[in-house]
């Protein structure tokens, strides 16, 4: 199925790189809708994690979507991707864990490196 984008689709982050940090966007509260039956999140797993199996409908959605809250990270919050203080240091922003949630983070290196904080934040949490 050919796709016509109006924006460039930006990189699509691996399925398991995105469950991951289901967990914790549950106990944040982010993208509840995403991660629905009939959200983003929910398709993404429908379709193996495979962009190719997403509707154009679902990959135009998530292209707005991406682009939408990336000029909100950008424009409001000075381009910061991880917490630097608090209980959640290290880890994802709320709005980078709505990224995830669709399946993108600007600095995949950086995400793939914080797994293990966040690890370290479950095992502190047992």
């Amino acid at each position: 199925m050919r796709c016509e984008f109006q924006k460039p689709e930006v990189p699509f982050l691996s399925l398991s790189s995105c469950l991951v940090w289901v967990s914790l966007a549950e106990e944040r509260g982010v993208s509840k809708v995403a991660r629905s039956p009939n959200g983003f999140f929910t398709a993404y797993q429908d379709a193996d994690g495979k962009k190719s199996n997403l509707s154009c409908w679902w990959r135009n959605r998530r292209i707005n979507f991406c682009d939408r809250h990336w000029i909100q990270i950008q424009t409001n919050e000075d381009e910061k991707l991880f917490e630097s203080s608090g209980k959640f240091a290290g880890l994802p922003t709320r709005h980078a864990l709505a990224l995830i949630m669709w399946a993108w983070h600007p600095n995949p290196a950086a995400l793939s490196k914080s797994v293990q904080v966040l690890k370290e934040y479950e095992n502190d949490r047992s």
